[in-house]
């Protein structure tokens, strides 16, 4: 678990969450001694803001995002855009600016009918950046269930293993 979430004790914040990923990263690395090429770096939901920050930092084989968001600001200005909460939030995970920084292929996996992380944040990441990628849209996926798509099992035995290749 991240730091502050589950049985991990500390308290949450942006850099933090940074921090145990690379330390995550440097473990694999240093002490299992696994190959930055071997590394395929994998985020879900606000975990994309963590993963796109390791990759644009760090080489990998691969990044994987599942339903992610621009940055947290745009998607609470989406939600609440009367309120402006992207002036208050604690955390900005600004996905757009880093992931022009990553190096490796992308993909992106959302689901069409995801109303927490709409679909289209996902397609904008996507569009912004300028790499080998693949979008992979879940017809009928939400934000939590895109494991009970056919579609998504396509995508981990069959698009995941080849497309880092």
């Amino acid at each position: 678990d991240y730091r502050g979430y589950g049985k991990s004790s500390g308290s949450v914040s942006e850099t933090g969450l940074y921090l145990d990923a690379e330390a995550a990263y440097d473990f694999l690395i240093r002490e299992k001694n696994f190959d930055p090429g071997d590394v395929i770096v994998y985020g879900r939901s606000i975990g994309t803001g963590v993963a796109v920050n390791l990759a644009a930092s760090h080489p990998a084989k691969g990044l994987v995002l599942e339903s992610p968001y621009t940055s947290l600001g745009a998607l609470a200005n989406s939600k609440l855009p009367f309120f402006f909460p992207s002036l208050i939030l604690r955390f900005s995970f600004n996905n757009s600016a880093k992931i022009r920084k990553v190096t490796c292929p992308l993909i992106i996996i959302h689901g069409e009918n995801d109303t927490l992380i709409p679909a289209s944040f996902g397609a904008e990441l996507y569009k912004r950046f300028d790499g080998k990628k693949k979008l992979i849209l879940v017809k009928g996926g939400s934000h939590n269930d895109l494991s009970a798509f056919e579609d998504y099992h396509y995508f981990l035995m069959e698009t995941l293993p080849s497309f880092f290749d």
